[in-house]
């Protein structure tokens, strides 16, 4: 075929250990230490005998005395110059070089070769600047020298070919391994990384904190105990006390004399007779309850830390009660539950970084059987507890038994075995040598410990203070499994070299068309015409209607009436009546002339004003307004289209003049492929085991959800809880409702198990009593609240005595089922005693004579009584369950709501959770090859000052850092490496249950959460093989310039395999497939063609042709006879016609 095209099926890969190199490979491809010498000062210290040590010291001291001919570059030119100019060309050209040019460089060489006494000199340069990390161009120089020198040699005899010389050219140099194998590992082992006081410090706050309320309720226990004797006693004493009183009283009245006095009676003024006791001496009542800190008897039931501890808050807080050193040892207890409560996990955390939901894990458990050792001093003593608080890997083992010694520095030493244990969680706290005497320096703690499953392990801490606490792990003794060191990774603590990755293709050609099984046979009887006609049409109609018709109405109406009146009238008359009138009258009569005049004038002015105001005013506002919006919109749109395809076809065989019949046979051709397998590239693969490949993650995640605002915390169920357990009702109490409620601020009614009740009373006699001398009584009754019982009372009375001739004073007071009687000229005393636990009512009566007034405070002390506390527990433990599930609930919420954003974030970042594993993944494995305390250098001068934060490039250390960082990350294709997941149980079991419960919605990243162990895989990037051989071999980082290879059987193959890395066909072979062509069989109607392509690389014809005959490439049409040009059968006119339209 003119031109073959070639498809890639699919690729893969396929490891392998290198192909160990033959000794002829060997000695031709790589140059070594001459073995005939001993003349090496560096070589022969390497490979003295002896123990490691002494080797190791020999080499050292050779290479510190030893004395480098050739200290620069410039001592080498003056010694060999051509040798030197040679040596830089090959280097140069060794991949490019001919004969010719080559033949002709050592030629201007004029046999200037190393004698054997230069060469070992350059070899012991060599071997002193690698140990010594001296010039890298120096260095360089020197191997190229010793490159030349061996072509120089070998060229005489070497086959005279380009390749042949360019392999020679690529040798490489061998440096004696024994020179790095001085006892120390590929990787140098690191030490174990000391326990972290941290991961033991909410354990020992708990640890420590439970030991201390331990310890002040077997005080308050105590103190309790001692107060009740003491209220009993103290109650005892001062019955017997009064009963001797009273017979002092009585002994005094009837020692008395009795005379008759006269006296003038203050209310009638009358002389009445009265007996009157003369030299009556009454004893005077002293009795002095003895000191409660002080009673022998109440001091006897008190342990000598408790009289210590009583005897401290006496002095430094002037306590002078039981009842005070009983407060002042709640609020202790009240204050160690606090700091439990502080360092007691409330849940598990999620917080959301970048989208993403994750669980913030508790405080790292640590490793297995590690441990913290404090002490604690008893109270007010030169005693102490030894707490040790253990990692276990399961939570149900237990420990069975310990001995321990405190060894002390005088060389006396205390051995014991006894111990106290509580677990949390997955830690085991064992209270050791509880009051044991530490008044002198401790040279050594140590100890076995056996626990359940008969593991037996020991520790050991020296210089063991009580002024801090020491860490550490279990050193397993016995009955555990330590593990097998058949079973650990041969080489590099992690790191094992898998070898070649052989990276191959498969590739598709084709190589051949052939035919294949009969598809068809059309028969053509002579003279017959044979026509089929064929006609399609395809007609598309579309027709879209819309009609949208739409009617909005508004209307409005408002009707508004405001009125106001005011009505003003102001009516003013005035009248005035002025009347003047004047006659003038003139008359005459017989009797003469007469003449009359008479003035009246009368002026009557009367005001009358009369205002009355009225404003009206009258607004009526009637506003109607109708808006009527009426709108139709109709739309109708139609689309009609209408597509038409007519295609007609017709076929015909005209034999009409022909006098043959005529078959044709349509056979299907076959498609014929050769398939190879290309190994197209070469990689150096290495494999690390990496344990809990996501404990980086998790401690990240839980550092920031310490300081994230915005942290989700699952609620811990008070019933499962390990502090502060609430299983069932009962365990209510103080401690546990304060915490709960304050977790889940639960409602809960607060309650005192001890309430104090207080009433006062007072008996005054009436006159008539106290002239009379007649006696009286009286009674009363305290309310004692629901659900409390009075158990013991506090009373303080007295009265008054009246004097009135011949006379005996007493009183009686009851309080409850206790009473007493009190005589005297006066009395005024404070008693204790116990009632028999009164509820409701505690009744208090009097009776006496003789007296002006008789007073009584009585203060009862009233416990909860079972029924009220069991209902009282009920309703705390309901409203806390109640409060957590509501809590619970709103988490659910929140984290649905999270997760539901995560979701959507990760559907257009699909990478998010690959770029963390990788991350995480590479951070490990530069940690295997580079050491935890190589990584993470600060370089950043001033950080925490804004205008001066600037890189630290003041000295070397920047340069060290960098080659580091530059080497590793480009030594390795990280971007393409692989890994694997293995499942949780081969992590710690301590870490199993919250490996197993971790939730994801990406599968991945959930086994990455889950696992115990990773496998990753990583290729070295071309160019770099030897480099991170020599590495893994030396420790040292080869910056630039040739690289020489260990002495190493399996480092030397694989340097030669790495070497020839060019695309190889490994395998071919054939494949047919159908398809769907198909061709005319000679002897019938034929192709006008140059026949079935064929590739000229196919010459087993009849392995393909199904009738075992090739196919004739000719250009005749077949019908008649092949050897004739002459055309038989089919005419070339055209019988049928194609029409489109």
């Amino acid at each position: 075929m003119s031109q073959n095209i070639k498809n890639t099926l699919y690729r893969f890969v396929t490891m392998r250990s290198p192909e160990l190199i033959g000794d002829q490979e060997k000695a031709n491809g790589f140059i070594s230490y001459p073995s005939v010498s001993n003349d090496s000062v560096i070589i022969s210290a390497a490979r003295s005998s002896g123990s490691i040590e002494m080797a190791t010291n020999a080499l050292a001291e050779a290479v510190t005395t030893y004395v480098p001919k050739y200290t620069s570059i410039d001592d080498l030119k003056n010694d060999v110059p051509d040798l030197v100019d040679f040596a830089r060309w090959l280097i140069a050209n060794r991949t490019k070089l001919t004969v010719a040019e080559t033949d002709a460089k050592i030629a201007d060489v004029d046999g200037e070769v190393l004698t054997n006494r230069q060469l070992l000199q350059i070899w012991d340069d060599l071997h002193s600047s690698i140990l010594t990390e001296g010039s890298p161009y120096l260095r360089d120089l020197l191997l190229s020298l010793i490159v030349a020198d061996y072509f120089v040699k070998k060229s005489v005899r070497l086959e005279k070919t380009d390749e042949a010389y360019r392999k020679l050219a690529q040798t490489r140099v061998v440096i004696d391994k024994s020179l790095f194998d001085q006892g120390s590992s590929p990787i140098d082992p690191r030490p174990d990384q000391p326990v972290m006081a941290k991961d033991f410090q909410k354990e020992m706050n708990i640890a420590i904190a439970t030991e201390k309320n331990d310890e002040l309720n077997v005080i308050l226990a105590e103190v309790e105990r001692a107060e009740n004797l003491y209220i009993k006693e103290n109650q005892k004493a001062q019955e017997s006390y009064q009963k001797k009183y009273d017979g002092q009283i009585q002994k005094a009245y009837a020692d008395a004399t009795i005379i008759d006095k006269v006296i003038e009676d203050s209310d009638t003024g009358n002389n009445i007779a009265i007996q009157k006791y003369e030299n009556l001496k009454l004893p005077e009542y002293d009795f002095i309850p003895t000191n409660e800190l002080e009673d022998p008897k109440v001091l006897s039931l008190l342990g000598d830390n408790t009289k210590s501890y009583v005897n401290s808050l006496s002095t430094n807080f002037l306590i002078d009660s039981l009842a005070e050193v009983k407060e002042m040892v709640s609020e202790k207890i009240k204050e160690n539950n606090e700091v439990i409560s502080e360092n007691t996990e409330l849940g598990t955390k999620q917080i959301n970084v970048l989208g993403a939901t994750f669980p913030v894990l508790g405080v790292s458990d640590g490793s297995a059987f590690t441990y913290s050792c404090c002490t604690l001093g008893q109270i007010e003593s030169n005693r102490y507890s030894i707490i040790m608080t253990i990692k276990v890997p399961d939570s149900s083992l237990d420990v069975a038994s310990t001995l321990y010694h405190v060894n002390f520095a005088d060389g006396t030493n205390n051995t014991n075995g006894a111990f106290t244990q509580r677990k949390f969680n997955n830690s085991i706290s064992l209270i050791l040598s509880k009051g044991i005497i530490i008044n002198k320096p401790i040279a050594r703690f140590k100890g076995d410990i056996t626990f359940s499953n008969g593991a037996k392990y020991k520790f050991n801490i020296p210089g063991f203070s009580t002024n801090g606490c020491s860490t550490g792990t279990l050193t397993l003794v016995s009955g555990g499994n330590p593990g097998s060191s058949d079973d650990e990774a041969p080489t590099g603590f992690g790191i094992q070299r898998l070898g070649i990755a052989d990276y191959r293709k498969v590739e598709q050609e084709v190589c051949c068309y052939v035919p294949g099984e009969v598809s068809h046979i059309e028969n053509i009887m002579a003279r017959e015409y044979k026509e089929k006609s064929t006609r399609r049409l395809r007609r598309q109609e579309d027709t879209l209607t819309t009609s949208t018709e739409q009617e909005t109405e508004t209307l409005t109406e408002t009707t508004s009436t405001g009125r106001f009146e005011m009505n003003q009238e102001v009516a003013s008359i005035i009248a005035k009546d002025q009347s003047f009138a004047a006659a003038a009258g003139v008359s005459y009569s017989n009797a003469g002339f007469s003449a009359n005049a008479n003035v009246s004038y009368a002026n009557n002015t009367s005001k009358e004003e009369s205002n009355l105001q009225a404003v009206s005013q009258a607004k009526e506002l009637t506003e109607r307004a109708l808006d009527r919006v009426v709108q139709k919109v109709r739309e109708e749109r139609v689309t009609k289209v209408i597509e038409e395809y007519e295609e007609n076809s017709s076929h015909g065989f005209d034999n009409r003049k022909g006098d043959k019949h005529i078959s044709g046979v349509y056979r299907w051709v076959d498609k014929i492929y050769n398939n190879s397998i290309l190994n197209y590239g070469k990689r150096l693969m290495y494999e690390f085991m990496i344990p809990e490949p996501a404990a980086f993650h998790d401690e990240a995640v839980r550092l920031k959800g310490d300081i994230d605002a915005e942290v989700l915390i699952k609620p811990v169920d008070p019933r499962v809880s390990s502090s502060f357990n609430l299983s069932n009702p009962t365990k209510i109490n103080d401690s546990t409702v304060s915490h709960w409620a304050g977790v889940y601020n639960a409602e809960v009614d607060s309650i005192s198990r001890r309430i104090k009740v207080s009433e006062s009373f007072s008996v005054n006699g009436n006159t008539y009593m106290s002239a009379h001398n007649y006696p009286g009584a009286s009674n009363f009754n305290m309310r004692i609240p629901e659900g409390y019982k009075a158990t013991y009372a506090n009373m303080d009375a007295g009265f008054v005595f009246v004097p009135k001739g011949i006379e005996y004073t007493y009183a009686t007071v009851s309080v409850g089922d206790y009473h007493f009687s009190k005589g005297g000229a006066s009395w005024d005393e404070k008693r204790s005693f116990s009632l028999g636990g009164i509820e409701n009512e505690l009744a208090v009566s009097v009776s006496g004579a003789d007296v002006g007034g008789v007073r009584i405070n009585v203060v009862a002390h009233c416990d909860l009584t079972d029924k009220a506390l069991k209902e009282w527990q009920q309703q705390s433990f309901n409203a806390i369950i109640e409060a957590y599930e509501t809590k619970l609930a709103e988490y659910e919420e929140k984290i649905a709501e999270q997760r539901k954003l995560q979701d959507e974030t990760f559907k257009t970042n699909p990478g998010f959770y690959r770029q963390i594993e990788k991350t995480v993944l590479r951070k490990n494995c530069i940690t295997y090859l580079l050491g935890n305390e190589n990584i993470g250098k600060d370089m950043i001068l001033e950080r925490n000052k804004l205008g001066e934060i600037r890189p630290d490039h003041t000295n070397d250390r920047l340069d060290s850092y960098a080659a580091k960082v530059k080497f590793f990350e480009q030594a390795f294709e990280w971007d393409i490496m692989s890994y694997q997941f293995y499942p949780f149980y081969w992590a710690a079991k301590s870490k199993w249950s919250g490996k197993y419960i971790v939730e994801n919605n990406d599968p991945l990243f959930k086994a990455f959460l889950q696992s115990g162990m990773a496998r990753v895989i990583i290729t070295v990037r071309p160019g770099f093989e030897e480099m991170v051989n020599w590495y893994l071999a030396t420790g040292q980082i080869w910056n630039g310039g040739q690289v020489p290879t260990i002495d190493d059987e399996e480092f030397v193959s694989i340097v030669e395999e790495l070497q020839n890395p060019e695309s190889v066909v490994e395998e071919t072979w054939e494949t047919r497939v159908p398809t769907s062509l198909t061709v005319i069989q000679a002897g019938s109607i034929g192709l006008n063609v140059e026949g079935l392509p064929c590739d000229s690389d196919c010459a087993d014809w009849s392995q393909f042709d199904s009738d075992l005959n090739p196919i004739q490439q000719t250009n005749e049409l077949i019908g008649g006879d092949n050897e004739s040009t002459d055309t038989v059968g089919v005419g070339s006119d055209a019988v049928g016609d194609t029409a489109v339209s």
